[in-house]
């Protein structure tokens, strides 16, 4: 059984088959699903999907870039039979919306967040203490504000507040990964404490 020293941690190796899905990707967004009468169209609800696993984290971004220039996302599994025979039809998912992805290391530490826009972007880390306290602000600010409207049934408002306060989450990794070369090299996007803007 071969060992492979990973980069990512001072003296470690790992067995070759973990250190090649050391990494995994996470993908949010939102999966459409038919409704269980097609009269009545299609609705979306937020999944979290793995999509791949790699030795690197610059591997783990290239294979989410050709899975999101491809559209080829896992939102259907092979294993699983869709078909609802009360309801006469396949209830299963009909395509996938990606919102966010994060890459994880085999702790579950987080290495880097990107945002699905127009393109990929990777959010660049927070370093700085007073910025990780004013982020932190900002997000339970913005969780109060959503619990309140959802209290007044104000449910699409929460939402779009929730959305905002997990695109926030996204300049915050662990701290190994924080500081990384090959992270602060594919990471584009600064955080700015004026910027809390929705995402959805």
């Amino acid at each position: 059984m071969n060992f492979i020293h990973t980069p990512y941690r001072c003296g470690v190796a790992l067995r070759e088959d973990i250190f090649h899905r050391q990494f995994e990707v996470r993908v949010t967004g939102m999966t459409e699903y038919p409704e269980d009468d097609p009269v009545y169209g299609t609705y979306e609800r937020e999944e979290t999907l793995t999509v791949c696993t790699s030795s690197t984290i610059s591997g783990a971004v290239e294979k989410l870039l050709r899975l999101s220039d491809t559209n080829n996302w896992p939102v259907r599994d092979d294993e699983v039979d869709y078909y609802d025979f009360d309801l006469g039809h396949d209830c299963g998912p009909l395509s996938f919306s990606p919102r966010f992805a994060e890459i994880v290391d085999r702790d579950n530490c987080r290495a880097l967040c990107g945002e699905f826009t127009d393109e990929l972007t990777w959010f660049s880390p927070l370093t700085s203490p007073q910025d990780v306290v004013m982020l932190k602000a900002q997000q339970n600010a913005l969780y109060e504000d959503a619990s309140y409207e959802a209290a007044q049934d104000n449910y699409s408002t929460a939402r779009r507040l929730r959305a905002r306060a997990k695109r926030l989450g996204l300049f915050l990794v662990d701290k190994h990964y924080e500081g990384l070369s090959e992270v602060r090299d594919l990471a584009t996007y600064c955080y700015d404490r004026n910027d809390v803007h929705s995402l959805w």
